[in-house]
């Protein structure tokens, strides 16, 4: 157990914004767990964009940013 809390220490002082956001995105995904089987592929895409929003949070990067980066060119303003 002490391991667990020494990882969770490390993650907290090295990766705030990540771990929140994985956290979040957690919270979030277990909700549509319990709506339906199928919403499993929801919990994960939550878990994955809360993720991403930690690490968009932690290099205080803008929201504009994170999505320019994510989409194809070809969705992107010229």
């Amino acid at each position: 157990m002490n391991q667990i809390a020494q990882l969770l220490k490390w993650l907290w002082e090295n990766h705030p914004g990540r771990l929140l956001g994985t956290v979040l995105g957690f919270v979030a995904g277990v909700v549509f767990l319990f709506v339906g089987f199928w919403r499993a592929l929801i919990f994960a895409f939550f878990v994955w964009l809360g993720y991403v929003w930690g690490g968009a949070w932690e290099r205080r990067e803008d929201w504009r940013d994170v999505i320019e980066r994510l989409l194809p060119s070809r969705y992107r303003d010229s």
